[in-house]
This record gives C-alpha cells, structure tokens and sequence, in this order.
C-alpha cells in the first residue's frame, strides 16, 4: 500500500507524515541553524524526551533530510555529526518561510492554541484609554 499521493492535486492524510512527527520540524529548523552537531548535542536542546528526539534523528536520516559523516573533533572521540541533505535544507528555508508567515499571529495563542490575544492588545488598549482622556478633556 502506498501512503503518499499519486495526485499532486489532492494530498493525502500521510505524504507528509515524518515532518508531522513530535519533533521532526524543530530538528530540521536547528540543523539548519546549527549544522555539524552529533545526537547528543541535538538531543541536548529544549523540548520532548531524549528518546524521542533520537529516534526522529534516525528517522529523518532515512527520510533523507539530513546526513551524517563520521569524523573525530579536537578533544573529543570518534563520532556522528549531522547536517541537512540539500532536501532538508530546501524544506527547512520552507518552514521557515512559513514561520514568517505565521509569527506575528501566533504570538497571540496561547500554548495549547485554545485562545488567541491580539499581541498588541495592551498598546491597543493604552492608546484607547489616551483617546478617551483626550476626548473627555475636550
């Protein structure tokens, strides 16, 4: 069975299914950032269990976003260091984009994307009451 769409015009419920994955985004947006880092490094940053983000390092190698070389780093042992493929760093200047695009919305959710405040409410609402003290002294 194949879980990707044939039909470019009519995605299907998978075909993106390794970036919709606890962590997936968030690895390939910091490797693109910070590329030549080994699992413990990345699994080292903020954010869901260590396993989690191992297991999705592995993953998103197979997917083909990103690679790895082995090399040995001044004062420390033999190891595995990651990079973005060419894919993944298409696909993380993508999200990015779409960061962007999204920012300026989503930094009036809060966390849990149950209820959004205007991110500039409290200006909104200053300049209101300034408004209000001028007409009435008027």
């Amino acid at each position: 069975m194949n879980i990707f769409s044939t039909n470019m015009d009519e995605p299907m419920m998978d075909d993106l299914k390794i970036l919709e994955l606890s962590c997936s985004i968030y690895i390939v947006r910091y490797l693109n950032r910070h590329p030549g880092l080994n699992k413990s490094q990345i699994m080292s940053t903020e954010g869901r269990a260590l396993s989690t983000k191992n297991r999705r390092i592995d993953q998103l190698y197979i997917a083909g976003l990103i690679d790895s070389d082995i090399r040995e780093e001044e004062g420390m042992r033999k190891g595995e260091y990651f990079k973005l493929t060419d894919m993944g760093k298409e696909v993380a200047d993508h999200l990015d984009a779409i960061y962007e695009i999204m920012k300026d919305h989503l930094a009036g959710c809060n966390e849990d994307f149950t209820s959004y405040t205007n991110p500039h409410a409290k200006e909104i609402l200053a300049q209101f009451r300034d408004d209000n003290l001028d007409n009435k002294r008027e």
